[in-house]
């Protein structure tokens, strides 16, 4: 069977986009055939049908309507897959004055990506959507990433001990490589990002380079940068050109980010330390929940990213904090500020959906709010020094002219888009005014007819009504047809099963005058709509100044709210090895406490120095030490973001790199232990820290043996002490490391204090001066309930093992040490009883306890 036209057509589109699936519009809906058809009907959970043969076979097709094709595309776009959308360039009517036979003429308008979604509803709103190219050149890796739906654009360069934090701290929704270097064995080991690889050129040479990007930017800027910078760039424009998603004449080159100016943490860290969100996923209990109080998209980005890279720049933490110090100061002005920037749209996303996709009257509209909103912020914080908003006469030159048209113009709350008009004030055009008069008299007359008609026929139930097929039609009951129709100025339209639809020759007069003026109207609205479109783009760059500004504005506000309600304390920050805590607290949890109506957090000191930077915590399991480890190193980096801290006060040397070893967790898909995977990170952490670092480490050898583990956590401490000398607070229950302290001066032993009292343990989560006592892990399993005769046994051979040695001679129990422990324990609650306030009762109840345990 010879394939048709349309299918020919398809194959033909479908070559040049192998990559993605292939929305095929065809009237009111988009189709997907052969291959595209089965993939998307199993990822649609749609039906899969056939539509003829092709080489002598059926062809899959499935399809989904046009109007509501965003939710089938999200859903795809979740499991990383690629949409191609196919649209009709012409109209059936056009094709057909081509010729007879001639289709109507159809190709790709835009490939959608993970990384390049523009539509609301495909993105999460307080995330940005990143699009990252990796370039290898000369022994370093170039980065550049975007978010096309916000203007964000930035580049790096990076060693591969830094590569993976990069990415892990930029957290890219795709990310695009080339194929053919052996250097990419690092990403493809990385799990968690996809990676879109592409075919690589045979030529990287920086003229060829410069030659091709000089059509997009700056000539004289490019030529500042190196080779490799200079690849990645290419390799985002190359991707979003392919994709007809290149829209960069309102971007500047991509700002310059030195990794040296930004906190350092890998992925594990990050993870461990539950920065974005818990280990179970949950933002909330994260340190990015407890913070994240934005009251804008904006802002909420920001501090996103701004938590995810803290500052090691003293300027730069000093400026933010002064910012976030005018709002703690003034919490009534801080009030007055969130509530305006509650109101802020999301102006970012606005501009690049009318950049990318053209006119939209809900974007300008949006636009015009954030401008009017802007105004009335930049007065209400005129007299501050740090937080005021002015820009320049010329930017708000440019911003109030636009505004001005747009208020005169746009209606409150538009129509989302242009179809039926009604976006456009009829004040704003006295030709738009006079064709709206005209419609309106024009329907005035319609009814008025469908009222003469009643009258004149004697039928009461004439209705006068609209549809897209027959336009405006007299509607009766079928058993008023014969009557209806001896009228000679009515003719018939359409019989239902119990209706008959008229029309007559002056409805069709008016119908035509009706809609004249309305499609005349329309294109008006739509030529003024444009007309503001483009007036808006000229000023694109002020808005993303404006979108900016707001979006700091909200970010220190925000902390200056959160420092007062929490009663946190502001950091003197400088370039010392100090971090000196009075009263540290752990934020997440004392928020989960409060939230739980639960005993306050406990605070605790922490003092680290040049001459004394390493603690070993010691302590029984669920006494703190994990929580106060936590806790020290958020409050470094809040203390880095410009936010004040979780204390009673705070000195903080700023820390280049954060790393943390918290928790077991296997890698089963790299068939990776949990010990592998404790030492794989370790090893990470002793080759890359230095004296700028901040370690936590939390029981480290714990995954083998007791002696093989304690000699590697003894080695680790030493080799911190003597190379990294980098601030760490170390958790361990090896009790033997504390001998170190005797022998080293910069370290110091603590523990978290725990009382024991009839018989029962008292957890007073205080972290104090010296080792602890022991780990008590038996009594922790009596309280979890373990059975009384594996108790007797455990603390049995407990005993055995302290006084004898492992492997001194042989500990297994005889039935004389069961009887002795056995006998201490009953000793020990008979001499907790009080004999002169127990009831017969209760002693009873004790004696039956003793008897069944023992």
């Amino acid at each position: 069977m010879q394939t048709t036209p349309v299918i020919q057509q398809y194959l033909e589109i479908k070559a040049s986009h192998q990559e993605a699936l292939l929305f095929f519009r065809m009237g009111d809906f988009y189709e997907l055939f052969f291959s595209d058809a089965e993939i998307a009907s199993d990822a649609l959970n749609i039906i899969l049908t056939k539509r003829g043969q092709h080489k002598g076979k059926d062809i899959p097709m499935c399809g989904v309507p046009f109007h509501s094709a965003e939710g089938y595309i999200k859903t795809l776009l979740d499991k990383n897959m690629k949409v191609a959308i196919c649209e009709q360039l012409e109209t059936p009517k056009e094709a057909k004055k081509r010729g007879y036979k001639e289709i109507v003429k159809r190709d790709v308008v835009r490939i959608i990506t993970p990384g390049t979604k523009l539509e609301e509803s495909f993105l999460v709103q307080k995330e940005n959507n990143i699009l990252m190219a990796l370039f290898f050149f000369d022994k370093t890796w170039a980065s550049c990433w975007i978010d096309i739906s916000t203007g964000l654009f930035k580049s790096t360069i990076s060693n591969e001990s830094q590569l993976l934090s990069l990415i892990d701290q930029i957290s890219p929704k795709e990310t695009i490589s080339y194929t053919n270097k052996k250097e990419l064995s690092i990403l493809k080991s990385y799990t968690p990002i996809e990676i879109t690889w592409l075919e690589s050129k045979k030529n990287f040479s920086r003229d060829i380079l410069i030659d091709y990007l000089s059509s997009f930017f700056d000539p004289e800027r490019l030529q500042k940068l190196n080779t490799g910078l200079l690849g990645s760039i290419s390799l985002i424009v190359e991707y979003l050109k392919k994709n007809k998603n290149l829209f960069l004449d309102h971007f500047d080159i991509p700002e310059q980010v030195e990794l040296s100016n930004i906190m350092t943490i890998d992925p594990s860290t990050r993870k461990n330390l539950e920065i974005n969100t818990s280990l179970d996923g949950e933002k909330n209990l994260s340190l990015l929940g407890v913070v994240d109080k934005t009251c804008s998209l904006l802002g909420s980005r920001l501090l996103k990213r701004r938590i995810n890279a803290p500052s090691t720049q003293i300027d730069q933490i000093l400026k933010w904090q002064k910012k976030t110090a005018e709002f703690y100061n003034d919490f009534q002005l801080t009030e007055q500020v969130r509530a305006l920037i509650s109101k802020f749209p999301d102006t970012e996303r606005s501009l690049s959906r009318l950049i990318r996709l053209g006119p939209n009257p809900r974007d300008l509209f949006s636009l015009k709010i954030g401008m009017n909103l802007f105004f009335e912020l930049k007065e209400m914080l005129i007299h501050l020094e740090e937080n005021s908003i002015n820009p320049g006469n010329f930017f708000e030159d440019n911003i109030k002219k636009v505004l001005r048209e747009l208020e005169l113009a746009i209606k409150e709350d538009p129509p989302l888009t242009m179809k039926e008009g009604g976006f456009i004030k009829e004040s704003f055009s006295d030709e738009l005014h006079e064709f709206r008069l005209i419609e309106k008299k024009a329907y005035s007359d319609l009814l008025e007819m469908q009222t003469k008609y009643s009258q004149k026929t004697g039928i009461k139930s004439l209705k006068l009504k609209y549809n897209n097929v027959l336009g405006y039609f007299f509607e009766t009951p079928i058993s008023h047809k014969d009557k209806l129709l001896e009228e000679k100025e009515f003719f018939h339209r359409q019989t239902t099963a119990n209706t008959v639809r008229i029309k007559s020759i002056s409805l069709d007069q008016l119908e035509k005058t009706t809609f004249s003026a309305r499609n005349n109207a329309l294109e008006l609205e739509i030529k003024i709509l444009e007309a503001l479109h483009q007036k808006v783009i000229e000023i694109s760059r002020d808005i993303i100044i404006l979108s900016k500004k707001i979006a700091s504005l909200d970010v220190c506000s925000t902390l200056g709210f959160i420092a007062e309600m929490h009663n946190w304390c502001r950091p003197l920050i400088d370039n010392s090895k100090d971090f000196i805590i009075k009263d540290g607290r752990h934020s997440v949890v004392e928020k989960t406490i409060f939230t739980k109506s639960l005993n306050a957090f406990v605070p605790n000191d922490c003092s680290l120095s040049t001459d004394e930077h390493l603690w070993l915590i010691t302590g029984p399991n669920m006494a703190g030490k994990s929580t106060f480890l936590r806790q020290n190193a958020h409050i470094i980096i809040l203390a880095q973001i410009g936010s004040y801290v979780p204390a009673k006060q705070a000195k903080i040397g700023i820390a280049s790199k954060l790393f943390s070893r918290i928790g077991a967790s296997d890698n089963i898909s790299k068939g990776q232990s949990t010990f592998m995977v404790e030492m794989l990170e370790t090893s990470n952490i002793i080759k890359n820290a230095d004296d700028k670092s901040f370690i936590i480490l939390d029981e480290i050898g714990r995954g083998t043996s007791t002696f093989d583990g304690l000699a590697i956590a003894w080695a680790i401490i030493e080799k911190i002490l003597r190379s990294n000398k980098s601030r760490t607070l170390f958790a361990t229950h090896y009790h033997e490391l504390t001998e170190i302290e005797k022998t080293n001066s910069k370290v110091k032993n603590v523990s978290c204090e725990i009382k024991e009292w009839n018989d029962e343990i008292i957890y007073s989560y205080k972290v104090v001066e010296g080792k602890s006592k022991g780990s008590l892990g038996i009594k922790v399993a009596e309280l979890a309930g373990f059975p009384g005769d594996v108790i007797v046994e455990a603390k049995a051979l407990l005993g055995k093992l302290q006084s004898k040695g492992v492997n001194q001679e042989d500990i297994h129990l005889k039935e004389e040490d069961f009887e002795k422990e056995r006998l201490i324990r009953v000793k020990n609650k008979l001499e907790n009883i009080d004999l002169d306030s127990i009831t017969p009762l209760e002693a009873l109840n004790i004696l039956q306890k003793l008897k069944s345990e023992n």
